[in-house]
């Protein structure tokens, strides 16, 4: 969620948008510190504070999905993409998507919870490689608490699945 542009804000407003624990005081909550990240330039590194400063803050934009044959993660954040405010993919228990992929051009970080399954696509009918389940341009974090898998072979040759995780250097973890 972010914060509002204009208009009332709290400090109720402000520790519910970026994770706080009671009790509140409006010194927590520098740029850059540990709750407000660095995406949120009109609020200061130091000095004095004022509520105002925080119209229009935001912790970090996460996106909840459903099932999905493929998903996109520029098309998924849209004009966020490129900002460089924190990004999150959260894939539910019981939800199967794949394969995701994270093009170039990301400013800002990628976290991705997933608790549900990411599959690669299948391979073409006579021995078509499966395809690769998620595949990520850049730094990013993962939390997997599901599975993640590869595409199956398609068959008829014999060909194989792709069972990997690789980043576009060509790093893979097998």
């Amino acid at each position: 969620m972010t914060l509002p542009q204009t208009g009332a804000l709290s400090l109720q407003d402000i520790a519910l948008e970026f994770e706080d624990t009671a009790p509140h005081r409006l010194t927590e909550f520098y740029r850059g510190g540990v709750l407000v990240p660095e995406n949120n330039t009109r609020v200061p590194v130091s000095g004095p504070l004022k509520l105002s400063d925080f119209y229009g803050g935001v912790n970090e934009l996460a996106v909840t999905v459903s099932d999905a044959p493929s998903l996109s993660l520029d098309a998924l954040f849209g004009n966020d993409w490129n900002t460089v405010v924190p990004k999150r993919l959260i894939i539910p228990v019981g939800v199967v998507v794949g394969p995701v992929v994270s093009p170039a051009g990301r400013a800002g970080t990628l976290r991705i919870d997933n608790a549900g399954e990411i599959q690669g696509s299948g391979g073409a009918s006579n021995g078509g490689h499966g395809g690769i389940a998620l595949k990520v341009h850049g730094d990013f974090y993962l939390n997997n608490t599901g599975a993640i898998r590869g595409g199956g072979g398609g068959g008829g040759r014999g060909r194989h699945g792709i069972a990997r995780l690789c980043h576009p250097t060509g790093a893979c973890i097998w």
